[in-house]
């Protein structure tokens, strides 16, 4: 797995054995930043990346966050209950110089603590079919970490039927393969 665009790209993300994490495919990752970088007639030409303040939550390895600083986003903060995944997180943001723009939170995203910033953009990768989506939004809305404008990039199976917040409006879903990804604005 690799960094594929911006100041970092081509670097190497590392993946912890032995361990279930499924980390976001380069291809999966290339076509989410494409549209949030170039946008599209949905949701609009401007640049969602460049400056942006976000939110990996289930973060696992951190290669969305990772991805994101390399484009351009001022700032990250990972979450992920799995300590171990946790950890290759923040190796893998030491070994590309981001330890200054992150932050690493061992926690639950149905629980958050009450948020000290905004996020501009988020990434959720819930574990696929355990109906995670709507709790964690609800979750993250009530504690302040997002807000109207935010615009979310939602990873589940793609048979799956999330339960969409009614503060959400879907701007686009694409699938690939066994992945959906869902594009949303907090309204």
């Amino acid at each position: 797995m690799r960094i594929v665009a911006g100041s970092h790209r081509g670097r190497r993300i590392h993946s912890p054995p032995g361990i279930s994490i499924r980390p976001t495919p380069d291809r999966v990752r290339e076509s989410i930043f494409n549209t949030l970088c170039h946008g599209n007639n949905r949701i609009g030409r401007k640049d969602r990346v460049e400056g942006a303040i976000v939110l990996d939550g289930f973060c696992g390895t951190g290669a969305m966050a990772l991805e994101g600083l390399s484009r351009g986003a001022e700032f990250a903060t990972c979450i992920d209950i799995n300590s171990r995944a946790l950890e290759f997180c923040r190796r893998n943001a030491e070994a590309l110089n981001f330890l200054n723009k992150m932050e690493f939170l061992s926690g639950n995203c149905l629980y958050p603590d009450k948020a000290k910033k905004t996020y501009s953009l988020i990434f959720l990768d819930p574990p696929y079919y355990q109906d995670l989506v709507a709790p964690a939004l609800s979750a993250f809305k009530s504690k302040g970490w997002i807000t109207t404008g935010t615009i979310c990039t939602v990873e589940t199976g793609s048979e799956e039927k999330p339960k969409w917040p009614p503060y959400t409006e879907i701007i686009e879903q694409r699938k690939f393969g066994k992945t959906l990804i869902t594009f949303l604005i907090i309204c």
